[in-house]
C-alpha cells in the first residue's frame, strides 16, 4: 500500500471540521487548535494526555448550569382529546 496514494489529506479535513462543531466544548476547543494560525506557540501534548471520556463527561456534568428563568414558569394546563376513530386531534390550553 502506497501512503502517497491513499488520499489521507482529503479525509482528515472534514473530520476536524466536524469535531470543531462538537457539542462538548472540550472536544470542539481542542479541534479549533487546527484553525488557528500556525504562528502561535506550539501546544505541549502532555497537557492533553489526561483527557478521557470519563473526565470529559464528569466535567460537563459538574458544570454550574445557567439559570435562564428568574422565576418559575406559569403552570399551564393542557387537555388533549384524541378521537382515534375519526382521526381528529385537538388540544385545549
Amino acid at each position: 500500500m502506497d501512503p502517497s496514494k491513499c488520499n489521507a489529506q482529503e479525509s482528515y479535513l472534514w473530520e476536524i471540521q466536524a469535531l470543531q462543531m462538537h457539542a462538548v466544548p472540550t472536544v470542539s476547543g481542542l479541534a479549533r487548535v487546527f484553525q488557528d494560525s500556525l504562528a502561535k506557540p506550539l501546544y505541549d501534548l502532555e497537557d492533553f494526555m489526561d483527557y478521557t471520556y470519563k473526565s470529559m463527561v464528569d466535567s460537563e456534568v459538574n458544570l454550574k448550569k445557567r439559570k435562564f428563568l428568574e422565576e418559575e414558569p406559569p403552570a399551564v394546563s393542557i387537555k388533549v382529546n384524541q378521537e382515534w376513530l375519526n382521526g381528529t386531534l385537538w388540544v385545549e390550553a
